[in-house]
């Protein structure tokens, strides 16, 4: 048996789950699983055009250290 992939695993949470909570900072943001997802999806589109990221490379991403999203930014 094959050990899933985050990706795997993210896409099922979605399947089983799509409005439940799945990352939440008090007071900040507060996102369900279809949301995150969303994000996700954007973020490797994005990667996908500006830096020529395809599914299967390894990518490092940093972010500050402020529990905070920036939608407008994807």
């Amino acid at each position: 048996m094959e050990t899933p992939t985050l990706t795997t695993l993210l896409k099922a949470a979605v399947a089983t789950f799509p409005s439940r909570r799945a990352l939440a900072v008090p007071g900040k943001v507060d996102l369900s699983h279809s949301a995150l997802d969303a994000l996700v999806d954007a973020a490797a589109a994005r990667l996908a055009s500006d830096a020529g990221v395809l599914p299967g490379h390894v990518v490092a991403l940093a972010f500050p250290y402020t529990g905070e999203v920036k939608h407008q930014s994807l």
